[in-house]
């Protein structure tokens, strides 16, 4: 997760986008089972993380601050395509039923103040 922060940071998105996308991550594992089992270099971990703060900049910020495909690629390094963030970003979104709502920390933390 600080890693995830520390991303969002370095691509300039809102921590409200971070949050989202922690929480969309979190809720993704919670309903795949053993998603990473053949995954021993921990490169699926990070590429539905990349995916998730792809999708959430897509879905929470207010203007087009948000991340593109290519700029995901290049901040993984070419680790991965493109196409292997679009095609990440169907299957999570298709498992989470397109359900993008979520109560995060830092909007119960804004109510309060």
């Amino acid at each position: 997760m600080d890693w995830m922060c520390d991303l969002g940071d370095s691509i300039k998105v809102s921590q409200n986008t971070i949050h989202h996308a922690v929480a969309m991550m979190d809720t993704y594992f919670s309903i795949v089972a053993d998603p990473l089992r053949n995954d021993s270099k921990g490169k699926g971990l990070q590429l539905i993380a990349f995916t998730c703060i792809f999708f959430s900049a897509k879905f929470c910020e207010k203007d087009s601050r948000g991340p593109t495909a290519h700029d995901i690629s290049y901040l993984s390094q070419k680790m991965f395509s493109e196409k292997d963030i679009i095609k990440s970003e169907t299957l999570v979104l298709n498992t989470l039923g397109w359900n993008l709502m979520a109560a995060t920390p830092i909007e119960f933390i804004r109510i309060f103040q």
